[in-house]
């Protein structure tokens, strides 16, 4: 029985380093591939995105605002554009 006991702690000091060495170098392996899928992701922008369109029309300069984010017109009509 002292034998068997004598026994299963020296395979229990043995194997604990081990397990304890593909336990760490599994989690880092973890982390790198949830890193890496953050990076491609890249930055996601949370507020529209608006741009000034601007147009001539006879002449007289016009602007119009466009929202890129969603794909439409912020301003219902072409504006006169007045410096």
């Amino acid at each position: 029985m002292r034998r068997e006991l004598v026994l299963l702690g020296v395979m229990s000091i043995l194997f604990t380093p081990v397990f304890a060495e593909t336990l760490e170098m599994n989690n880092m392996a973890s982390f790198q591939i949830q890193s890496n899928s953050l990076l491609n992701e890249g930055i996601t922008p949370y507020a529209d995105s608006i741009v000034t369109k601007y147009k001539l029309i006879n002449s007289k300069l016009y602007y119009r605002r466009w929202n890129e984010s969603k794909g439409y017109w912020v301003d219902s009509d072409w504006i006169p554009y007045n410096p």
